[in-house]
């Protein structure tokens, strides 16, 4: 359970390390639940060059599935 945990933590600090890279694949993009992007997105450690970079990747996800996403 206590492994679970930190693996968790562990891949929560990547993803926010290198979100520019890994948001450009729309796979990964596309799996990204509301919550999860919402809990990236309110993180002060999300490594972003501006913050029109975020509002560009939240429509792209929107645009990705936009019958589901867009009442979201």
């Amino acid at each position: 359970q206590q492994s679970l945990i930190q693996l968790n933590s562990i891949s929560f600090k990547f993803i926010l390390e290198n979100f520019e890279q890994l948001v450009n694949n729309q796979e990964i993009l596309n799996d990204l639940t509301y919550n999860e992007l919402n809990d990236l997105f309110d993180s002060l450690n999300l490594n972003v060059t501006n913050e029109e970079f975020v509002y560009e990747t939240l429509i792209k996800w929107i645009d990705l599935n936009k019958t589901e996403r867009s009442s979201q």
